[in-house]
């Protein structure tokens, strides 16, 4: 039976990770003005559905406390995408046929879709839901849901983020060339 946590108020400190780290997803200033909430454009799944995770929400432990019933599937990856920090601060990806994106996929119960949406800012439009084709060491494995940013913006990232998403990267033991652009990230500098 699944039970769904508890929901947090807009604006929190998104206690559901609270122990791993805090941060309330606020835009941060941008020259551009702020475009309406763009409606997902992923189907809303039912039962279960493929989620491929980037950033943070690799950190397995913090994402079954968000996401309860979420099995860990293993490290895949998004061809033909790049990663960077968008607007907001967070991790997005965004279209480079010369690139590709290592993160791990998940099966989540269709259930903890609305806590995800909200943890992911879906509703202040820091992030759209998308599907994208991933790829597995076993081969292709299909159309998986990511969240990506709106808008290509670049910015700034959200004080200890990319600690968390080199600690997830490290944790699943992504190839040392992607932990490695992420910690060019990190250090301000393109991937």
């Amino acid at each position: 039976m699944f039970l769904a946590p508890p929901a947090q108020p807009r604006g929190s400190a998104f206690a559901l990770r609270g122990e791993m780290f805090r941060h309330s997803r606020t835009m941060q200033p941008s020259a551009a003005p702020e475009p309406p909430t763009p409606a997902p454009r992923a189907p809303t799944p039912v039962g279960l559905f493929l989620y491929f995770a980037y950033g943070a929400n690799m950190r397995r432990e913090a994402f079954q406390k968000l996401c309860p019933g979420a099995d860990w599937l293993g490290v895949a990856r998004l061809e033909g995408y790049r990663v960077v920090i968008a607007w907001h601060g967070y991790a997005s990806v965004l279209p480079d046929k010369a690139s590709t994106v290592w993160g791990v996929l998940w099966l989540v119960p269709a259930a903890s879709l609305p806590t995800l949406d909200t943890f992911e800012g879906v509703a202040e439009g820091h992030y759209i839901r998308d599907t994208a084709r991933v790829t597995t060491p076993a081969g292709p494995r299909g159309e998986a849901m990511i969240y990506r940013a709106p808008r290509a913006d670049p910015g700034p990232p959200a004080p200890g983020y990319l600690a968390e998403v080199l600690a997830g990267a490290k944790e699943n033991k992504l190839p040392a060339a992607h932990r490695a652009a992420l910690a060019r990230l990190a250090a301000g500098s393109a991937p």
